[in-house]
């Protein structure tokens, strides 16, 4: 391994003398130096699948400016000097050897390392390993064909030979570890990624998705309203899992008594029912054990569903398990009551795949793609923040936060995943739309802008991590339930299923007060609520309390840590009031790029209302 750094001139930072030297302490001890050497090492671009984005324009700072490397520098390097007047140009690698030489230039080889290192490292001792056996092997040879005989005058004959055979090899070793280093990459992120099993003891997500479907003519036919579309979808591609279809009457039972569903002996936590609503003309002509269409209201048919059984729904006891209360006057209640469907069915579903239209179709993850990613970036943990709204700096912080949290507890082993993961299913009528949303999401992230100002530079740096790099938007189609702590375990039972490890429940989270405006739930249970839980969940949940930005203190905090100070705050109502009226809000609530895109939309709104 010393040849490595010999040859290359320009050693990395991230080569302790203690990997450099060999030194190991035991497999452990290995395992935990190669995962801070990965994390400690430059990252490699992103790749270019579903979810990613790729690196953020230069942007003015919101910082004074200072000199290169200070706060509001973002840390950014000097650029490097130009060129001398009259210096040669580089002439261009054409051949293979001019090409080689070039790879092996200290300069690129120095920079393959930042690239990769650990893994270019070991690639190299994998060469190195090979060639001095095969160059044993050989110097020996050759010493007996020669008429040499063994013993200790033979050594350094054969080292000699050894040592010829190394230096003549060092450019093809070198080479092959450039060329070697990417594989090595990908296998050292698959070992140290860590991804959630599947909910309902399963080893893979469900897959109900097929490529057609038999004849449908002659079958009872159901017809399926947009949102109910949305989550049969989401059990076919295991978002859903462990359930196969539209659960049936025992399962439906089992969540409104025992929240949770019975899977081989055993109870996993389930706190929402979700079969699927058909009309009593429909129920009647549905048979235990015989499939039926599924139709859209386009009257195009996406899947079958094989009957397990129909039963009348009993809509008063669904709400009161779910909601927790009697009265009806509040937003989640209304979902339900202004259905005129009065019948259930379970069952199992085969569909056909959705064919996403919505311009920010390349930001949703499904169970596959997000499991995929997860161990393509090697993430030892993961945690996902759920919204359905456009973020003020205090939700913004609540991700960060989490994100910290996390950090802290496993982030000297374990790179961390950070996901805006909202939902982007049918919402309420006077919710922002998903596209308005999206927007503004991806204007915070591309955009650089996630945790300026609030997050812990030091904590990341000391770690070797960042969070700009490391947080990716990741819509989620599902619809909402405005069910408050019911809805926050079904949340964190999605996230699973995407193989997420971490999930932040903030206060009031899934909220929808009465009409009065008085609260169904406690500001804090959707966190009290997974402490009592009968049935399994494997996630983990990061709790957070109430933000805001603090003027002594000049970023946003939490609450309980800084009582006594003085909050800058702006009241929901206002907020509306102040976008729709095309008024910037204090950038201490709301980023610029986020109320920009917002002013814009209720322009527009406005503009088609009167027109």
């Amino acid at each position: 391994m010393a040849s490595l750094t010999a040859t290359f001139a320009t050693p990395p930072p991230l080569l302790s003398p203690r990997v450099a030297v060999g030194g190991g302490g035991g497999a452990a001890a290995m395992v935990r130096t190669c995962r801070r050497l990965t994390l400690r090492r430059s990252p490699p671009p992103p790749p270019l699948c579903v979810g990613s984005r790729s690196p953020a324009p230069p942007r003015a700072s919101a910082s004074p400016p200072g000199p290169p490397g200070a706060a509001g520098d973002a840390g950014s390097a000097a650029p490097p000097p130009p060129p001398s007047v009259g210096a040669p140009a580089t002439p261009p690698a054409t051949t293979w050897w001019s090409r080689l030489r070039a790879a092996m230039a200290p300069a690129a080889a120095a920079a393959t390392l930042r690239t990769y290192g650990l893994s270019a490292v070991l690639a190299y001792g994998l060469f190195d390993a090979v060639t001095y056996s095969l160059s044993a092997v050989l110097a020996a040879r050759a010493y007996l064909a020669a008429g040499g005989v063994w013993g200790w005058a033979a050594a350094p004959k054969i080292f000699a030979g050894m040592w010829l055979i190394n230096n003549v090899s060092r450019p093809l070793r070198v080479a092959g570890a450039l060329a070697l280093a990417p594989v090595v990459e990908r296998w050292l992120l698959l070992i140290m990624a860590n991804v959630s099993p599947v909910h309902g003891g399963l080893s893979e997500p469900v897959n109900r998705v097929v490529d057609s479907l038999p004849s449908t003519e002659l079958l009872p036919k159901i017809v399926v309203n947009a949102t109910d579309y949305t989550t049969l979808h989401r059990i076919a591609d295991g978002t859903l899992s462990p359930l196969t279809g539209p659960m049936t009457k025992a399962d439906y039972d089992s969540v409104l008594l025992k929240k949770g569903i019975e899977r081989d002996g055993k109870l996993w936590a389930w706190t929402i029912p979700l079969s699927l609503p058909v009309t009593a003309e429909e129920a009647k002509a549905l048979k235990a054990g015989e499939p039926a269409a599924l139709v859209s209201e386009s009257g195009d048919v996406f899947g079958t569903l094989t009957v397990d059984a129909a039963f009348s729904w009993d809509k008063p006891a669904f709400l009161k398990a779910v909601y927790g209360t009697e009265r009806t006057d509040h937003p989640g209640a209304r979902l339900w009551l202004d259905d005129p469907r009065t019948d259930l069915v379970g069952g199992s579903i085969s569909v056909l795949a959705h064919d996403e239209a919505r311009p920010f179709k390349d930001r949703i993850l499904y169970p596959q793609s997000m499991r995929a990613l997860l161990k393509e970036q090697g993430y030892g943990a993961s945690v996902a923040f759920q919204t359905r709204n456009p973020l003020h700096r205090a939700h913004e912080y609540a991700l960060v936060y989490g994100a910290e949290k996390l950090l802290k507890e496993v982030g000297d082993s374990s790179k961390v995943g950070v996901f805006l993961n909202p939902l982007v299913g049918q919402l309420k009528g006077d919710d922002v739309p998903a596209a308005t949303r999206m927007e503004t999401y991806i204007k915070l992230i591309d955009g650089g802008f996630i945790g300026e100002g609030d997050m812990d530079e030091e904590l990341w740096k000391s770690k070797g991590q960042n969070l700009r790099e490391q947080t990716r938007l990741a819509g989620l189609d599902m619809r909402m339930f405005y069910g408050g702590p019911s809805e926050a375990v079904m949340h964190a039972i999605y996230r699973q299923n995407l193989g997420i490890t971490h999930f932040i429940i903030g206060r009031k989270h899934a909220d929808a007060p009465f009409d009065d405006k008085s609260a169904i739930w406690g500001d804090f249970d959707a966190q009290e609520i997974f402490e009592k839980l009968e049935g399994d969940l494997q996630i983990k949940t990061v709790n957070v309390g109430f933000a805001a930005y603090f003027e002594e203190l000049g970023h946003v905090g939490l609450c309980s840590e800084n009582k006594g100070k003085t909050t800058v705050s702006i009241s929901g109502s206002k907020m509306r009031e102040m976008l729709n009226s095309g008024s910037m809000p204090d950038s201490r609530v709301m980023r610029p790029a986020t109320a920009q895109v917002l002013m814009d939309y209720y322009a527009a709104k406005n503009k088609s209302a009167t027109a």
